[in-house]
């Protein structure tokens, strides 16, 4: 995998600190894991096995256009 291009971005301190947990939980580094949730999210990959028991999927009710 060609990883030569670097990539950053700001975030809070909350978000880093869920991030970093995150990655724990995952048994990852804290860039392996927003790079793979990251490249997920653009549907350049599936999200791994490893991440889905860490990142839930939660449907929400949308509105229907009526109000």
């Amino acid at each position: 995998m060609d990883r030569h291009q670097p990539f950053s971005f700001r975030v809070s301190e909350a978000s880093r600190a869920a991030i970093h947990k995150a990655a724990e939980k995952a048994g990852m580094t804290d860039s392996e894991w927003v790079r793979i949730v990251v490249e997920s999210a653009a549907g350049i990959c599936e999200l791994p096995d490893q991440l889905t028991r860490v990142v839930a999927y939660q449907p929400r009710k949308v509105r229907d256009g009526k109000w």
